[in-house]
């Protein structure tokens, strides 16, 4: 890399964070194309170790995800394969390979989670929800509130009847548009960086109704299952599954999405 220049302290600086830059660049793609050979020679265990490094240098995609969890899923860690495919699916929620493979994994784990059914309504807007990237929300949100606005002054303005109608009424569905794309967006939001979901790491742990050891006994889960932490106390997380049962764990029982 030739960097041109000034020869002044900041030229330097700079061609020296570049040159670090590459460096790492060219590290993580060696990473992973060194995880994938590994991967192809059922060498599970160091893609496994190739994948993470490149995850501890804080690089991060589905596809990295997917590859992990596949490595994971065959050397039979079923927690951390589920684990590393709901990750994935998080940054890319459409993926048909990546859901395929999340249910495959999902079938070798013990407990049977019965999902509460949401209304037809409800399952159109999680779809919607998800085939929009989460800055396209945002764009389309702001986007429609200008128009919306910019129309409903000419409204204001202008004399003839059926015109007035016509701005009017435009102006009202942008507006709608805009809520509805704030409101689907701000959903996005919060399942991509807000909402908290775990994996079950410990080969079984009794739910309790009390963040105390000593408290009922309410249900057992196992190794693989997915949860949601609603609360968090101390060394305790207050859980929730996916049918509604609620109740309390040790912290280091899970490993969050």
């Amino acid at each position: 890399m030739t960097c041109i220049g000034n020869s002044g302290v900041f030229s330097m600086i700079l061609c020296l964070f570049m040159a670090v830059g590459s460096v790492r660049a060219d590290e993580y793609s060696d990473l992973i194309t060194r995880g994938n050979d590994h991967f192809k020679k059922a060498e599970y265990e160091h893609a496994i170790a190739s994948y993470e490094k490149v995850l501890d240098g804080g690089k991060e995609s589905a596809e990295l995800y997917y590859n992990l969890g596949n490595a994971y899923y065959k050397t039979i860690n079923i927690p951390a394969a589920i684990l590393n495919y709901e990750r994935a699916i998080k940054l890319d929620p459409k993926d048909e390979d990546l859901q395929f493979n999340l249910k495959l994994a999902n079938l070798k784990t013990v407990d049977k989670i019965e999902v509460i059914p949401t209304f037809f309504i409800g399952e159109i807007g999680e779809d919607l929800k998800h085939s929009v990237p989460l800055d396209t929300w945002g764009w389309m949100a702001i986007i429609s509130l200008w128009l919306s606005a910019a129309l409903f002054f000419i409204f204001t303005i202008v004399s003839t009847n059926a015109v007035k109608r016509v701005f009017f009424f435009t102006a009202l569905l942008l507006f709608v548009l805009s809520l509805a794309s704030f409101g689907l967006g701000y959903q996005k939001y919060n399942a991509v960086y807000t909402d908290m979901e775990a994996i079950i790491f410990s080969p079984s742990v009794i739910v309790k109704s009390a963040p105390d050891p000593n408290e009922t006994d309410l249900f057992l889960l196992h190794e693989g299952t997915k949860v949601s932490v609603v609360e968090e106390m101390g060394e305790w997380n207050k859980i929730r599954l996916a049918d509604g049962s609620i109740g309390w764990i040790p912290v280091q029982s899970i490993e969050k999405i």
